[in-house]
């Protein structure tokens, strides 16, 4: 047997061991609650962590010191009129209309506060559809109650879940971070960007940051949604009426001088309907989208017609002045001497006696019955 010596001799060092790691972990813990306390919670990754929580609590202090509603709505509604109603390269005819930018501009002040307090109203009943009352300004008779319900049903606020925190980027005061939100209504996931600055070492949401993308995004979805419930309507249009393709019954589209016009030049169409039912039509109505040479469209404009007997064909004949303030639609004004195509699509019919057949332009509310006919 060893002597007692010397097994005294070797505990020392295992204890001394011993000591040295309970130490080196307590360091360890230390500095993991120091970059906790110290750096993490400071983070613009932890306050929006922070921030998804207390929405899910209804915590609405911690929301609101998080959180500057007014700049929020403020920017989202400028920017929502700008992307809408602005000059920009876009061919929807609701947009680059500087008349009616300027007439909706003038009613922020009644939307943004009403916006801010259905917010809050939704944080802290935890219902997008809540009967919470809302603040009406002096002199406002519903107009801007209107047009906030009509601003976050268009861009989806009420709809969307949160799903993930993506990359954040810090540059000093400032960060901007990457959301991915769930749209309830389009079940599809759809990219967020929130900017954020940091005053007296609380990081606050000040703005998102990308709604062109976003509502790219969204109506990607919503047409491809459409696409999909308008497809059987579609077909029983089809087999009532249709836009001839063919022969000397294609339709033709030709810019023209017109010096009574602003731009001084006017888009004209010709083409053909033809009733392929039994019975007589009342009334057709639908959408032409006009592409140039390279097949970019460069006009969008709704057509309509009178009645058309049952098995007969009418010639239509249409005129559009072109707006100077659409890019796409000055560019076609150069085009007189371009091949144009396009494409014809019938969105409703009346028939004599009545029945109607429409395309939905717009996705059904599920909580009320869609009367389609």
């Amino acid at each position: 047997m060893p002597a007692p010596e010397d097994t005294a001799g070797k505990t020392r060092p295992t204890s001394h061991t011993s000591r040295f790691i309970a130490l080196g972990i307590a360091i360890i813990a230390a500095a993991a609650a120091l970059f906790y306390f110290a750096y993490w919670t400071r983070t613009p990754q932890y306050t929006l962590h922070c921030l998804i929580d207390a929405i899910r609590a209804k915590d609405i202090a911690y929301v609101d010191k998080h959180a500057d509603g007014e700049q929020i709505f403020s920017r989202l509604f400028d920017e929502t009129i700008e992307f809408t109603f602005g000059a920009q390269d876009s061919d929807s005819v609701a947009t680059a209309n500087p008349a009616l930018k300027r007439y909706l501009g003038q009613s922020k002040g009644l939307v943004v506060p009403v916006l801010e307090q259905q917010a809050r109203n939704w944080i802290i009943s935890g219902n997008p559809d809540n009967t919470l009352p809302v603040r009406i300004a002096a002199g406002d008779t519903g107009r801007g109650t209107a047009m906030a319900r009509a601003m976050a049903d268009r861009l989806g606020l009420f709809q969307l879940q949160y799903r993930s925190l993506g990359k954040v980027e810090q540059n000093g005061k400032a960060a901007t971070a990457e959301l991915t939100f769930h749209d309830r209504q389009l079940d599809e996931d759809l990219p967020v960007l929130v900017r954020m600055q940091e005053k007296d070492g609380v990081w606050k949401v000040v703005s998102f940051g990308n709604l062109e993308k976003y509502m790219k995004e969204r109506q990607k979805a919503i047409n491809a949604r459409l696409d999909k419930l308008n497809a059987p309507i579609k077909k029983e249009i089809a087999e009532s009426v249709i836009v001839e393709t063919g022969g000397n019954k294609a339709p033709s589209f030709k810019v023209h001088d017109n010096p009574s016009s602003l731009t001084g030049s006017s888009l004209e169409g010709t083409f053909f309907l033809t009733n392929k039912g039994t019975q007589d039509i009342l009334s057709v109505a639908g959408l032409v989208e006009v592409k140039d040479a390279t097949g970019m469209t460069r006009f969008r404009n709704s057509f309509e017609s009178q009645g058309i007997a049952a098995g007969q064909s009418v010639q239509v004949e249409n005129v559009w002045p072109l707006d100077i303030y659409v890019p796409n639609q000055s560019i076609l004004a150069t085009k007189s001497d371009e091949k144009l195509t396009a494409v014809m699509t019938i969105q409703y019919v009346i028939f004599k006696g009545g029945k109607s057949i429409s395309l939905l332009e717009s996705l059904p509310d599920d909580r009320m019955p869609n009367p389609r006919r």
